[in-house]
């Protein structure tokens, strides 16, 4: 099956352009330019991937151009990964586990979760590659003792936190 880790080897192998359509909509989100950009994708490229089929921009998308061939590969969690994943002892975390995109907020689930509530323990886990607020994040959370801050682990690993975890927390706006 066609994944994010193998898309490069798919449109090797198949000698099909795939294109992963990433981002989200900005708050001065202009659809002249998504329009534009829809447009080369259906006249240079054979797949264009969405994470799901209910996803607003996925609907966008087909709202602007439903002639492009559409595929969905889930980039949350897939529960048959997950439920291959071997519990642990379960944790006494709560988790945020996202990218560190400015729209995911991870600010808000430091300064006005962890921070306040200095008895529970946290862990962030994310990418150390993918978001514009990597940084930051890291920035905020040095001084905070209740809070583990995890970057780049491998997809087990990642599988497993959520998996010991008494909850995931999510503070994003689009989601």
């Amino acid at each position: 099956p066609m994944t994010f880790d193998n898309l490069g080897i798919v449109s090797k192998f198949s000698k099909k352009t795939i294109v992963h359509i990433m981002g989200g909509f900005w708050k001065d989100y202009q659809p002249q330019y998504r329009h534009r950009a829809l447009e080369k994708i259906r006249k240079h490229a054979q797949v264009a991937i969405h994470v799901d089929e209910y996803s607003l921009e996925y609907l966008i998308d087909y709202a602007i151009e439903p002639n492009i061939n559409y595929k969905f590969i889930s980039s949350a969690l897939n529960h048959y990964e997950l439920n291959s994943v071997s519990l642990n002892k379960k944790g006494d975390y709560y988790l945020f586990a996202q990218n560190l995109w400015t729209w995911k907020h991870p600010e808000v689930f430091i300064n006005k979760i962890v921070t306040k509530c200095p008895k529970i323990q946290f862990k962030l886990i994310a990418s150390k590659k993918i978001g514009n607020f990597i940084h930051q994040t890291l920035q905020l959370s040095k001084t905070i003792p209740n809070l583990i801050v995890e970057l780049g682990l491998p997809r087990r690993k990642f599988l497993e936190n959520i998996a010991n975890s008494q909850a995931v927390i999510s503070t994003s706006t689009a989601e």
